[in-house]
């Protein structure tokens, strides 16, 4: 019997407002390790953050990574490293989803030269790349319990005038 490819992530309700996601389910895979997130809803408690919230805080420790990683391999005296996100609804016309400043402070006593390093560093992290410039690839389908398989189109063209504000 041929093994079925089984996916890295995977994620599913709990209740009507809450989601598990494991993270790491394949064996070898480290991990694994769940996080229960939830849809904002008036009527009931969040037991998590909502879904994009996380997909920001993963945005936030890549920035972190990338920066400090660039600091050590560089011998630059980084002595500290905060980044901040703020994030609000976006309200624009056939538009759904949110619009988010991001503000890092870094710490130490840091040449010109090496500022300009960590500031590159900064804009060049893999997570950010990916979610404001275009830099992913992503093949939507949808699979029925029957084993047809629905294919969803989807748009990796980012209209840059969102992030304009």
């Amino acid at each position: 019997m041929e093994s079925k490819p089984q996916p890295n992530i995977v994620s599913q309700p709990v209740g009507n407002h809450s989601m598990i996601t494991t993270i790491g389910v394949n064996p070898g895979e480290r991990g694994p390790w769940s996080l229960i997130s939830s849809i904002p809803n008036p009527e009931s408690d969040m037991i998590g953050p909502s879904p994009e919230y996380l997909a920001i805080a993963a945005w936030a420790a890549w920035t972190v990574v990338t920066v400090v990683g660039v600091a050590y391999r560089g011998k630059i005296p980084l002595e500290n490293i905060e980044v901040d996100f703020q994030v609000e609804p976006l309200e624009r016309p056939q538009t759904i989803g949110f619009g988010i400043k991001k503000s890092i402070t870094l710490q130490g006593i840091i040449s010109e030269s090496e500022k300009v390093r960590l500031e590159r560093a900064a804009a060049y992290c893999p997570v950010g790349q990916a979610l404001t410039k275009g830099s992913i690839s992503i093949a939507d389908e949808v699979r029925w319990e029957s084993g047809e398989i629905g294919v969803v189109p989807f748009n990796t063209e980012i209209d840059q005038s969102l992030y304009n504000r």
